[in-house]
């Protein structure tokens, strides 16, 4: 897949189920209007993007359907990573993703009042003694149950987590409790 593709692909995120005009994706992108119209139209094509009119405008949106999704929504969250990575705070977050092995699921790093947090997921058994663990440190500590109920809850703070999250860990896991592939 090329660079330009990717990039384009990317401006869907994070909420693929929106629908965006040709306009919001040149602005997400950065790419020209020509430019994101041919590959829009190569996207459409390989049946990455999905075309609609709605009234006399045409939308796309990103078939998450498509074998090239995750591939895609790895990239994405590289691509956020990288503003992460020289936080100071990133080595507390390497420390909790050690201090809980391999009991969770997920780990997430969002941005909350503009600090960083870490969201634990993980199988009922485990969150109890995964949250004592982390008392001491800014972490939200979710059974799978427990962040399903909170998409319908807190849409909120759901949607702060899928605009300003990382998922560092259970990438793929994080990826099908928000996008449901």
């Amino acid at each position: 897949m090329q660079e330009v593709e990717l990039k384009i692909l990317k401006s869907f995120f994070p909420f693929i189920d929106n629908l965006y005009t040709t306009k919001e994706i040149e602005n997400r992108s950065g790419y020209s209007h020509e430019r994101v119209h041919n590959v829009l139209n190569e996207l459409i094509n390989k049946g990455m993007v999905i075309k609609q009119m709605v009234g006399r405008s045409n939308v796309y949106r990103f078939n998450k359907i498509h074998p090239d999704f995750l591939l895609v929504y790895a990239y994405y969250l590289s691509e956020k990573r990288k503003k992460f990575e020289k936080d100071p705070d990133m080595k507390i977050v390497n420390e909790i993703i050690e201090r809980i092995g391999d009991r969770h699921k997920s780990i997430v790093i969002f941005e909350r009042n503009k600090n960083l947090n870490v969201l634990c997921i993980s199988d009922k058994i485990n969150v109890d003694e995964i949250a004592s663990e982390l008392a001491d440190r800014p972490s939200i500590v979710l059974s799978v149950d427990e962040f399903n109920e909170m998409k319908d809850k807190d849409r909120e703070f759901f949607n702060n987590i899928v605009e300003s999250g990382i998922a560092l860990d259970g990438i793929e896991f994080f990826h099908k409790l928000v996008y449901g592939k």
